[in-house]
């Protein structure tokens, strides 16, 4: 998509992609904010993300930001990086050249169901592959690190976040191995935002400037009088 301004990656017990997209404009014609749009992308994990039971971070980032952004989910359990972009990254495309909607930020998690050589990430393919924490994965995560470097984009390793964790620490936030419980969630929740207001600060803005403005605007501009009765 040529209109992306840059690319998140994201690595935890799989590899996640972010792609921030030119930033919608701050006001409509009537004056107020345009509502900003959030599309995220992906596979189980991010899938799973969306589940208010287990304070899953799509379901935090969309009650926070239910004032100001809508989340827009794309989450296909069980697809590959080959399949996602094979037969569900040109149906997404369609829908932003539409003009559907207008995404300001653009997450994309995939690797769960991925099994790739290295050289596949790292050797100019374009394609966005593979982790799982541990020691057999880690040349993955370093090579889809090398990949976003070569490409100049920005990155956030939360594959070395986890991977820093004791087995024990890190069992403590996922479910199976690969999905996150809330407490996970949380995790991931955090250095999200804390990685949208350093790289990307004009979405932040956006995401936290309301769509209309709060009730006493009105309260104060607009107050109720009542009819005189004769």
């Amino acid at each position: 998509m040529t209109s992306f301004r840059g690319l998140l990656k994201y690595f935890t017990v799989a590899a996640c992609v972010l792609c921030s997209v030119k930033t919608v404009s701050a006001a409509s014609d009537s004056g107020f904010k345009n509502r900003t749009t959030v599309l995220l992308a992906g596979d189980s994990i991010m899938e799973q993300a969306t589940e208010p039971s287990v304070d899953g971070f799509i379901s935090l980032l969309a009650g926070r930001y239910s004032r100001s952004a809508d989340m827009i989910v794309r989450a296909l359990s069980g697809y590959n990086t080959r399949w996602y972009l094979k037969y569900a990254m040109p149906g997404i495309e369609e829908e932003i050249t539409r003009g559907d909607y207008n995404p300001a930020l653009i997450t994309l998690w995939l690797g769960a169901n991925d099994a790739v050589l290295i050289n596949e990430i790292c050797c100019g393919t374009n394609r966005l592959q593979e982790g799982v924490v541990g020691p057999v994965q880690r040349p993955y995560a370093r090579a889809c690190v090398e990949a976003a470097k070569e490409a100049g984009v920005s990155v956030l390793d939360l594959y070395s976040h986890f991977d820093a964790m004791t087995v024990t620490a890190r069992d403590k936030l996922l479910v199976d191995g690969v999905h996150f419980n809330a407490a996970g969630h949380l995790v991931v929740d955090e250095k999200l935002r804390a990685t949208i207001l350093k790289e990307f600060p004009e979405v932040n803005d956006l995401l936290d400037t309301y769509q209309f403005p709060i009730v006493s605007r009105w309260m104060k501009d607009d107050p109720y009088v009542p009819e005189t009765t004769k």
